[in-house]
């Protein structure tokens, strides 16, 4: 995760981010965030629903090359119709950490749904499971309303990115072998996944696009206002 230390460094930066520096560390913060939360509030509930080695799966795998690909993000073709931001604000004005701590708390409480979901119908280890592929999964799905804090994804052109339609890739395929490959599961405290609960997995995950787009929707109507 993003250390304390590096949070209090952004704060303090009185250049000017562009939007290349803006995207990554948004991804990150708002991914980091979600972590934290869906650890926070399982502890106050006293569930188990992640192990530590699912943690750092997580950070190195889901983390790392979408965060990449969105630093190869072409501008947006409305950037020289926004007004600039001020010297003195840092990456967080605008909106922009709004963006990133409901968007982070949203992936948090998405994922928890799902480990009490999958607790009541298929047991602990299973929601386990469930948890950690919902956790990844949603980020990587995040990674694609990243790309704009105010526009569209479809009007962007879902797939336009090219880079991150190949970290989505790698990192997909990397966080399934864990799942299917039987001394990595045993090592992951995995169990196998049926078709069922992979149908709640992913469409939990992918809840996070068009709930972000009606927010980035009232955004736009609010600027123009």
């Amino acid at each position: 995760m993003i250390t304390l230390q590096l949070l209090l460094q952004l704060l303090k930066k009185e250049e000017r981010f562009t939007t290349i520096y803006e995207k990554p560390y948004s991804f990150l913060l708002s991914s980091n965030i979600g972590e934290v939360v869906t650890l926070f509030f399982a502890t106050l509930l006293n569930w188990v629903v992640l192990y530590p080695i699912h943690i750092l799966w997580v950070n190195l795998v889901t983390d790392t090359f979408p965060a990449l690909a969105l630093g190869m993000e072409k501008a947006e073709s409305d950037v020289m119709k926004r007004k600039p931001k001020k010297t003195s604000e840092n990456i967080f004005a605008g909106g922009l950490g709004f963006s990133i701590l409901y968007q982070g708390f949203l992936k948090g409480l998405i994922t928890l749904l799902v480990f009490f979901i999958g607790n009541k119908l298929y047991g602990h280890k299973t929601a386990i499971t469930m948890t950690f592929m919902t956790l990844s999964l949603i980020q990587l799905a995040h990674a694609y309303n990243v790309r704009s804090n105010i526009n569209s994804l479809f009007k962007m052109g879902v797939f336009s990115n090219k880079y991150l339609n190949l970290a989505f890739i790698a990192s997909f395929l990397l966080q399934v072998v864990v799942l299917i490959v039987p001394p990595l599961r045993e090592l992951f405290k995995l169990s196998y996944l049926n078709f069922s609960q992979w149908t709640i997995i992913i469409l939990a995950s992918l809840s996070i696009i068009p709930i972000v787009e009606v927010v980035k929707y009232f955004t736009r109507h609010f600027h123009k206002e």
